[in-house]
């Protein structure tokens, strides 16, 4: 039980840290129904006891439908996610499991298609391996993913993407993937979002 309820803390603290790099980056912040009551944890004491905390009183009370097609019970199941800024949208949910069906297509399926709609799933670290293989092993998963144009990011570049106070879109790209550009050596990306 330790184990589960450290990787629900990191999970909480990822969600925390990706609404502050949001706000910080010029977007408005959902958390996803199941988040907002979750403790924020050491990290944030004295500034927000839980997610909500850290979301604006307009933010809490949005709704995504002005922004993001589909199904409102499907809209709000999304762990995180940034919209607003050039009216892109960015979905981000927060995976410390390698289950990848539920948010690849059962949450991914019923988000309609859209350029500005951009897909990314977060992984533990410690299930890249696990998540890469089930990618390699199911044709359906794989086709979800090209089809919805997921990204997929581990929790480490991801954290540090968003801690980083200088942090912007531009600096999102080389932390995305299975085996991010930040850890391999030379590498150099430019994506236009």
């Amino acid at each position: 039980i330790d184990a589960l309820a450290r990787r629900q803390q990191d999970q909480s603290l990822l969600a925390a840290q990706l609404v502050e790099a949001g706000h910080r980056i010029g977007f408005k912040v959902h958390v996803g129904r199941d988040r907002p009551g979750r403790a924020t944890g050491a990290a944030y004491a004295g500034r927000a006891t839980i997610l909500a905390d850290l979301l604006s009183d307009t933010e809490k009370m949005l709704s995504l439908g002005r922004y993001l097609r589909g199904p409102a019970e499907v809209l709000d199941a999304v762990d995180v996610v940034w919209y607003d800024a050039g009216r892109m949208v960015f979905l981000w949910q927060l995976d410390w499991t390698a289950r990848l069906h539920r948010s690849l297509v059962t949450l991914g399926d019923s988000i309609p298609d859209d350029p500005k709609v951009f897909r990314f799933l977060a992984i533990a670290d410690e299930r890249r391996p696990l998540a890469a293989y089930k990618l390699t092993r199911s044709a359906a998963l794989s086709e979800a993913v090209r089809r919805r144009g997921w990204r997929f990011v581990k929790w480490a570049p991801l954290r540090a993407f968003a801690i980083d106070p200088a942090a912007s879109l531009e600096g999102l790209e080389p932390v995305l993937g299975l085996e991010p550009a930040v850890e391999q050596a030379g590498q150099q990306l430019a994506f236009k979002w």
